[in-house]
């Protein structure tokens, strides 16, 4: 399915519908949240409508700014999510896949960074090591993609016959 959609995505297609990268995430968000939306009402529908009606009878016993208190947060969490993975899409559209994981397997590291210094979060062997393997891992990878992207693009030297690096040398 990946090719076929890779083919569909054309420059073409994607000048003349809009389907930017930005564009292209707030169209996959839009339709997730009906989709999530619609499983949300199922799963209520099953259990008789109590999920939702516990969650809205504890929501209203909260005095008025506490409820100010929590749209705004989850208001907040929101716009940041999905800001965050906006960009995420621009930056993916921008170098590709391989450097993408490189950047979130940086980031990771970042955090945990940060949770150290500015939260005074231990920092254990087990998540140095975990830390170390993560970024290797992702290392290794893009090592492995960008060897085979040469590799494809044409011949490297080393892949030359023997009377075509004779030609090249000279």
């Amino acid at each position: 399915q990946g090719p076929r959609q890779k083919k569909l995505m054309t420059k073409d297609i994607v000048q003349t519908h809009n389907l930017h990268p930005a564009n292209n995430y707030a169209l996959l968000t839009c339709c997730s949240a009906v989709v999530l939306f619609v499983g949300l009402v199922a799963s209520d529908a099953l259990s008789d409508g109590a999920v939702l009606s516990d969650a809205f009878t504890a929501f209203r016993s909260l005095e008025p700014s506490a409820q100010r208190a929590v749209l705004t947060k989850v208001a907040l969490s929101g716009a940041a999510y999905y800001f965050s993975n906006a960009c995420s899409f621009q930056v993916l559209d921008l170098t590709g896949p391989v450097s993408q994981a490189v950047a979130n397997a940086a980031k990771r590291v970042f955090v945990l960074a940060s949770a150290v210094l500015f939260l005074g979060e231990q920092l254990t062997l087990k998540k140095t090591l975990g830390s170390a393997i993560a970024l290797l891992g992702v290392l290794l990878y893009g090592l492995s993609k960008a060897d085979k992207k040469t590799s494809s693009s044409g011949r490297s030297f080393r892949q030359l016959r023997p009377e075509e690096k004779n030609k090249k040398l000279s």
